[in-house]
């Protein structure tokens, strides 16, 4: 990356990259719209987490702004690689993985080459925070509970893609419907099994058991 333009055009690629290669879909799904619910499933599932007082009053800002911005920027390195297809995931081992995505981070949003000294101070603290977490995110140095309502909130989407698609008699996605379940179920997070308690209630079903797909 060399310039502003070089940064806003790439990551607003992610809106042309489609997500579950290899599967059929009735209705497609970009990065750039999964960013946008996993954004908001993270808000409603660390504010739940909030009111049930599972974190501490005093942290409860600083969590809000990382899960945020970490919800935000946790597929940005697709603007690079394209979407895994889980298959191809399950071939790269965790390692090889990521370093993959660390060089697409670090090639996205490293602001040393593009944030220039005449640009002004906001920009250059914003833009060097999100390389910052951007780093920390594919080197695993995040904390473990940003990391795990970030999932959560993935997994929710996930989730809720498949239940839309289940909607218009795509029922292929049946086995990741289940699977999803159980990963979310497994995080342990009071806010999430909140939500999930929830959608079981409104659809009649018990929101249990897992496979092997994700």
């Amino acid at each position: 990356m060399t310039s502003l333009n070089d940064f806003f055009n790439r990551t607003r690629g992610l809106s042309l990259v489609v997500r579950w290669n290899f599967h059929p879909f009735v209705k497609p799904e970009n990065v750039a719209e999964h960013s946008y619910w996993v954004i908001l499933y993270a808000y409603l599932i660390i504010m739940l987490e909030c009111n049930l007082g599972n974190v501490a009053p005093e942290a409860q800002s600083q969590y809000m702004l990382l899960i945020l911005q970490y919800a935000m920027i946790h597929d940005v390195n697709e603007a690079l690689t394209g979407d895994f297809p889980f298959l191809v995931k399950r071939l790269l081992n965790k390692e090889n993985l990521k370093n993959i995505e660390c060089a697409a981070n670090s090639t996205i949003m490293n602001v040393n080459t593009f944030i220039e000294e005449k640009n002004s101070k906001p920009i250059r603290y914003l833009m060097n925070a999100m390389y910052k977490l951007g780093e920390n995110y594919a080197t695993g140095e995040l904390d473990s509970y940003i990391k795990k309502v970030v999932k959560g909130a993935d997994l929710l989407d996930v989730y809720l893609y498949t239940v839309s698609e289940a909607k218009v008699g795509n029922f292929s996605f049946s086995q990741i419907q289940r699977e999803s379940i159980k990963l979310m179920r497994d995080l342990h997070l009071g806010g999430l099994d909140l939500i999930l308690n929830e959608l079981e209630a409104g659809q009649g079903v018990v929101l249990t058991e897992g496979m092997s797909h994700l």
